[in-house]
């Protein structure tokens, strides 16, 4: 094309142009049929969908880079990006439906979640700009990073966003979910346009076009990008991470609820009622955190030792972490309780109720299972959508038609029958 207009006196006959890498193998060698070791690529779209194998070109590396290229990596592209963003989509259409709400009532939203994800959005947008259009100042084209970034943002509104706000349910949490939802959907699709068109399809109103790729590119709302409260929140979340660490490192799983004071140190001290009720509820801590849970420095950290008893410390970089590890009767009763609600929501997926299917539960238990059954009775019938708890003696057998669905697990080494009745 270059030498052709170039004859012709017609100029360079493009604007820009992005020389492609060789695909090799996941071993990094040519593919080649003598050595077996050709991908068909119909194949993997067949198993894993075009868009996951579009995006997996779009993060492994740049475009002029050779690629190592095999099953696992496009299925790991579909995991780690198309099913997340799925999800998302599938838990807010479900719940919209069962709830009954609908676009008309979207409402502005005060919660401080609520904030942090319109922030991040609208700052992907406003990222992906800076990337992608060609300026003085930036070459542009830039779709490796702005593909990672994407899928950093999806990856928050799941892990972070999503699981800190599912319970609520309210017009404040559908509202932002669809604004934020309708938003990637026109972001992601360049990149993924069939995923893109199938979330578009289940989000759009008859005032919006026909189709995904019909829409303008959306714009940045910049009041909404609130770098503070992105900053705050990321000294959180790295918190949480260290405790989660230290619970990792003493064999501690994250459902047995931690007594004390939880210790921090941080250049970077954040604090308000929002953040004491995320740390709290994401380290799974039975009591609050007053002010001399941030210390100024971190050998000072040791002084809770001496006071409080037993402390673990993590630290990373600028942060400091410290956890009372020792835990009580009345912590281990609690703990075993929020293992029985994730038991019976096992057993729920299992029996395929759906998420309003109210039920009634039978049970057989050791004596300390039952206590924790009977003092926590509230929390497990609310945890599981069970309005009734029925405690059968240990020689009275239920009949398998009077349950729709029955096992038997272990809960702290000891055995628990469930069944339940729709």
């Amino acid at each position: 094309m270059l030498a052709i207009s170039t004859l012709l006196d017609k100029g360079t006959s493009y604007k820009n142009a992005i020389c492609l890498g060789h695909v090799l193998d996941e071993k990094g060698k040519k593919m080649s049929k003598s050595k077996g070791n050709i991908i068909d690529p119909m194949a993997m779209m067949d198993k894993f969908g075009a868009d996951a194998t579009r995006w997996l070109f779009y993060t492994v590396n740049g475009p002029g880079d050779a690629k190592r290229i095999g099953e696992r990596n496009v299925q790991d592209s579909f995991r780690k990006f198309i099913l997340i963003l799925w999800n998302i989509n599938s838990f807010f259409t479900t719940y919209a439906n069962i709830d009954g709400w609908t676009p008309e009532k979207i409402v502005e939203s005060d919660e401080v979640m609520d904030k942090w994800i319109d922030a991040r959005v609208n700052g992907l947008i406003k990222n992906i700009n800076l990337r992608i259009e060609k300026t003085e100042e930036h070459p542009g084209f830039d779709i490796v990073t702005s593909a990672r970034r994407i899928q950093l943002v999806v990856n928050e509104f799941s892990t972070w966003y999503l699981r800190r706000s599912r319970k609520r349910r309210d017009n404040k949490f559908y509202s932002t979910m669809y604004k934020n939802l309708f938003k990637l959907s026109r972001i992601i699709a360049p990149f993924v346009p069939f995923v893109a068109e199938e979330i578009y399809q289940a989000l759009r109103t008859e005032k919006d076009p026909e189709s995904v790729h019909l829409c303008d590119w959306p714009k940045v709302e910049e009041n909404k990008i609130d770098e503070n409260l992105i900053k705050r929140m990321e000294t959180i979340r790295r918190i949480v991470a260290l405790g989660h660490a230290i619970r990792a490192e003493n064999n501690i799983k994250l459902r047995q609820p931690l007594g004390g004071r939880i210790i921090i140190y941080s250049p970077y001290k954040t604090i308000g009622n929002w953040v004491q009720d995320i740390l709290l509820d994401e380290l799974n801590l039975s009591m609050g955190i007053d002010e001399f849970g941030w210390v100024d420095k971190k050998e000072n950290m040791h002084l809770f030792q001496e006071k409080d008893g037993d402390y673990k410390y993590k630290e990373l970089g600028d942060l400091a972490v410290g956890l009372n590890i020792n835990i009580s009767d009345e912590l281990k009763i609690e703990g075993i309780s929020r293992d029985i609600i994730r038991e019976i929501q096992q057993a729920r997926k299992e029996a395929k109720l759906s998420p309003d299917d109210k039920i009634k539960l039978y049970y057989q238990a050791s004596d300390q299972i039952f206590e924790a059954i009977n003092k926590f009775s509230k929390e497990i019938k609310e945890g599981s959508n069970c309005f009734e708890l029925i405690n059968l003696p240990a020689d009275n057998q239920v009949k398998q038609d009077e349950v729709d669905y029955s096992k038997e697990v272990m809960i702290n080494d000891q055995k628990i029958w469930i069944g339940i009745k729709k």
